[in-house]
C-alpha cells in the first residue's frame, strides 16, 4: 500500500468562506438532526419514525437548493459526498437511539431513501483511506466533514466492535491536514452548531480546533465519560434500595 502523499487540496486557495462551506452545510444539518433526536427523548420515543424521517428529508433538500447554485462545478461533487456523511450521521443517531422507531428504521434508513445504498458504515473510512493514501482526490474540505463526524462520535462498521479505529482515523486525517493545510480550521470550532452526539451520547458543548489540537477534547471527552459512569452507578444503587424496599414489604 502506498504511503500518505501530498495531493493537491482543492480547497488550498479559496477564500475563508469557501472554505467552511462544506464544513458549516455539514453541521447545519447536525444541528437539524440533534434538534429531532431531542424530541423523540422527550416524547419518550412516541414520534413515529417516518415523520423524523420526513422532516429531515424536507431540511436536507432545502440546504442543497440553497447551497448547490453558489458552487462552483468542482465543488458539486464535493457537496454532494459531504451529503452522503450527513445522511450517515444521521441514520446512525438514530440507530443507536433506544426507541420504539430503531428498527422500522434500521429496515429502511435515509441512507437507502436518498441514495440507494446501505454499506455507509463502511464507505465512510473506505473514503477517508482513498484520500490519505491518493487513490483519490484529497480536498481539505471534505477531509474537515470526516473529521468532524468523527468527533461528533461517528463509529460505522466499528460501532458494534467497541474498537478505537475510529479514534486512529481522527488522529490520521489530524496529521494530514495538520501538513497540508492547517489554516482550515485554525483557531476555530469545527462544529460550534454541534452540542450532543459523541460516541456516549453526552453533552459537549464545544468541538477543537485543529490548532489547538485533540488532547483538550479528548480529556473533556474522557471527563464526560467518566461522569456518565458515576451517574450510572449512582441511579442503579438508589434503584437497587427501593427494590429492597419493596422485596420487604412484599
Amino acid at each position: 500500500m502506498a504511503s500518505p502523499g501530498r495531493p493537491a487540496l482543492s480547497s488550498k486557495h479559496a477564500t475563508h468562506r469557501d472554505q467552511r462551506v462544506l464544513v458549516d452545510a455539514f453541521c447545519n444539518f447536525h444541528a437539524d438532526v440533534v434538534t429531532q433526536k431531542r424530541l423523540v427523548v422527550a416524547s419518550g420515543g412516541a414520534l413515529p419514525h417516518d415523520a423524523i424521517q420526513q422532516r429531515l428529508l424536507d431540511a436536507f433538500e432545502q440546504q442543497a437548493s440553497k447551497i448547490q447554485g453558489s458552487l462552483p462545478e468542482h465543488e458539486r461533487r464535493l457537496f454532494e459526498e459531504t451529503r452522503y456523511v450527513m445522511i450517515a450521521m444521521a441514520d446512525e443517531v438514530f440507530l443507536h437511539l433506544d426507541w420504539p422507531g430503531r428498527a422500522p428504521w434500521a429496515d429502511k434508513p435515509l441512507e437507502s431513501v436518498v441514495f440507494q445504498t446501505r454499506d455507509s458504515g463502511d464507505r465512510f473510512f473506505n473514503r477517508i483511506d482513498d484520500a490519505l493514501y491518493g487513490r483519490a482526490p484529497a480536498s481539505s474540505q471534505l477531509l474537515t466533514v470526516y473529521l468532524t463526524a468523527l468527533a461528533l462520535g461517528f463509529r460505522g462498521r466499528y460501532a458494534p466492535l467497541g474498537t478505537g479505529e475510529p479514534e486512529t482515523y481522527r488522529a490520521r486525517i489530524v496529521d494530514f491536514l495538520a501538513r497540508t493545510d492547517p489554516e482550515i480550521v485554525r483557531g476555530e470550532d469545527l462544529c460550534p452548531q454541534a452540542h450532543e452526539h459523541t460516541a456516549t451520547d453526552a453533552p459537549l458543548k464545544r468541538l477543537p480546533s485543529l490548532s489547538r489540537g485533540l488532547l483538550p477534547f479528548l480529556v473533556v471527552l474522557l471527563g464526560w465519560i467518566v461522569i456518565g459512569e458515576i451517574l450510572w452507578l449512582y441511579r442503579t444503587a438508589e434503584l437497587d434500595k427501593v427494590l429492597d424496599r419493596i422485596e420487604g414489604a412484599s
